[in-house]
């Protein structure tokens, strides 16, 4: 009795550690430890995880499937320690808890963790001072003779015939720069690709969709914010021209350029060929430009418009590179929430 008792205590606590290497944690087998007096034949065994594990039950692991693989290294990261520094928002009790245990398969990455996520790039240090940069050269462009310069010297010398129905081959589909029309094209492209992530084509389709929503919920905001700020009006309207006068108007900022900007920014993002790349960009100023050329707004409006669906988009991708990730946690209690950072 003596042995046997050993025997179970040593299958317990090596079970124990083994739950640390890759897997998620269940009962363990029957017949690898099995209470005195009991037998395989007794009944099936929940496979399921207890949530939280009792102390004394044993555990083994049990391989990931695939597409879960990436959130087992997450959750091992934060339970085990890691490369990435992880800050828990937990009680003091919870973090002194031997019941702690995070389940490897619960999913780190949602759509409101990123969201949120996005929002603290958007602000951080970095990107604020991307955004200061467009928002100086277009302050001196907007209140100088600059803006009313360029509009005069393309509408007099450039525009013609061509730039015209090149202009209006962007327009007549109303796909550029219409939020109407393009909000849902990335809701279905978002939804539909996530059917097949397992395919490239589906897994690429669904993050260029969740990155231009995206863009769009942490950029928006502070580009219709900046419409009023900046109080500018369209050319030939008043006779301040492009001058900026808090709240007097509306349209210091081009909505259509940001909105015709954040779907090839979106895409150029996800990119690392040279050439893909620079096409993407290029398409990126397809709609400020059908805003100048058709004297909708002046160049600053339609450069600034263009830089803040950048810097917004900017700010996605650095949650996507995983520099900060704002998570779900399960603890002993209930749920919490953790915030990762990489450097």
């Amino acid at each position: 009795m003596g042995s046997l008792a050993g025997s179970q205590r040593t299958a317990s606590q090596t079970a124990i550690a083994g739950s640390r290497t890759e897997g998620v944690l269940s009962k363990p087998n029957p017949e690898q430890s099995e209470p005195e007096g009991t037998t395989a034949q007794d009944g099936p065994i929940d496979q399921r995880p207890t949530w939280p594990p009792s102390r004394a039950s044993s555990l083994t692991i049990e391989r990931l499937p695939p597409v879960e693989e990436r959130y087992a290294n997450r959750a091992r990261q934060l339970q085990f320690g890691g490369d990435s520094s992880a800050l828990a928002l937990l009680s003091p009790n919870e973090q002194s808890s031997s019941d702690l245990w995070p389940d490897p398969q619960w999913p780190r990455r949602s759509l409101l963790g990123d969201v949120l996520a996005d929002h603290a790039n958007y602000y951080s240090r970095r990107n604020l001072t991307l955004l200061a940069a467009g928002v100086g050269v277009a302050a001196c462009m907007a209140n100088t003779q600059l803006d009313e310069t360029l509009r005069r010297n393309y509408q007099e010398d450039i525009r013609d015939l061509r730039t015209d129905e090149f202009a209006e081959a962007i327009h007549t589909p109303e796909v550029l720069g219409n939020g109407v029309i393009t909000i849902p094209v990335f809701c279905g492209a978002a939804l539909i690709g996530s059917w097949f992530d397992d395919h490239p084509l589906g897994h690429g389709s669904s993050e260029w969709g969740q990155r231009s929503l995206r863009t769009i919920l942490v950029g928006g905001p502070p580009m219709l914010a900046m419409q009023w700020v900046t109080g500018a009006s369209r050319p030939g309207e008043t006779d301040e021209g492009s001058r900026w006068g808090s709240f007097h108007d509306n349209n210091g900022v081009s909505g259509h350029s940001f909105m015709g900007a954040v779907p090839f920014i979106s895409a150029a993002k996800m990119t690392e060929d040279p050439f893909w790349k620079a096409a993407f960009y290029a398409g990126s100023t397809l709609a400020a430009f059908s805003r100048i050329n058709d004297d909708d707004h002046y160049a600053s409006q339609a450069m600034l418009g263009w830089w803040m669906a950048y810097v917004a988009a900017t700010a996605v991708d650095n949650t996507e590179q995983g520099n900060l990730t704002v998570f779900p946690l399960p603890v002993a209690n209930g749920i919490g929430m953790g915030v990762e950072y990489r450097r």
